[in-house]
């Protein structure tokens, strides 16, 4: 469980621009009840997540998810290539480092 962890919890969102970018959690947060968005995803890991990366397209929503998780990161989520999985991979553990 996440919550047992002793180790920095990241969530890398998977909803960008209201859509989930693979898989089911956009279907799912809307037959929960969630919008879909970045900050139902932060929302969801609340008092679980040291911190959540966001799409650069969601950066208006930075300042409401910081009501929620305090530590929101902002880069390119969205992965399409090799270089965009190094990037992102890179990002987080840099981000790691500064915990």
């Amino acid at each position: 469980m996440l919550s047992r962890i002793d180790a920095p919890v990241i969530e890398v969102s998977p909803i960008v621009s209201g859509q989930a970018i693979k898989g089911p959690p956009g279907k799912m947060f809307d037959e929960l009840g969630f919008s879909v968005n970045a900050n139902s995803v932060a929302e969801h890991y609340e008092g679980l997540a040291d911190w959540i990366e966001i799409d650069e397209a969601d950066t208006s929503l930075a300042h409401i998810i910081e009501e929620t998780i305090s530590t929101v990161k902002i880069s390119k989520t969205v992965m399409t290539s090799i270089d965009d999985k190094n990037r992102l991979a890179e990002n987080v553990i840099n981000f790691i480092h500064e915990i």
